[in-house]
């Protein structure tokens, strides 16, 4: 009666297409008719249109019977589940996003990897020979630490602005795809 807003005068005798849009009552139609079909009681997910919106409900339909044992209807007993199941939609995304963090933690692990790590083992691979040029040729051995210098302060640049993004940018949600693209 709430949820159709009629009285019981109103719904007593009705057909689930009397009552509910198209849809919704082929579905309920359809859960009867396995019950009906397999003359054992049948549990289901069923939703159904309400006033604030679309809601989830578990559904245990089971035959009645008469005193013969022929079937004469269906019973049901309904429980909304919708807060459940939002809570468990909610759940999925959240773990979606907990991926999406690690995947994202690996990414800045590999590129840490490749580009900071694989620059400074270049660097000290490009510094080695000052060790000899020191006394052979004191300003080709300044020349290669100066150079040594400028590009291990560009290395130290380039891992600041990795280790700043996250603390200089905090996304609302409405910003999370256009930062993605960034």
């Amino acid at each position: 009666e709430k949820m159709l807003h009629l009285n019981a005068e109103a719904i007593i005798g009705k057909t689930d297409q009397e009552l509910f849009p198209a849809t919704q009552a082929a579905m309920f139609h359809a859960n009867d008719r396995k019950v009906f079909e397999a003359g054992v009681p049948l549990e289901f997910e069923e939703w159904a249109h309400h006033d604030d919106g679309p809601h989830t409900s578990i559904v245990f339909k089971f035959p009645l019977r008469r005193t013969d044992g022929e079937i004469c209807g269906i019973g049901g007993i309904t429980t909304d589940i919708t807060a459940r199941k939002k809570t468990e939609d909610a759940l999925r995304q959240s773990e979606q996003r907990l991926r999406e963090a690690f995947e994202d933690r690996d990414r800045l692990s590999q590129d840490l990897h490749d580009h900071v790590i694989q620059s400074i083992y270049a660097i000290g691979l490009a510094l080695e020979p000052c060790v000899d040029l020191v006394d052979k040729d004191p300003q080709a051995a300044a020349h290669k630490l100066q150079k040594g210098i400028a590009d291990l302060n560009a290395v130290i640049t380039q891992l600041r602005d990795y280790v700043e993004w996250g603390s200089r940018h905090t996304i609302k949600g409405e910003q999370l795809t256009e930062a993605l693209v960034e």
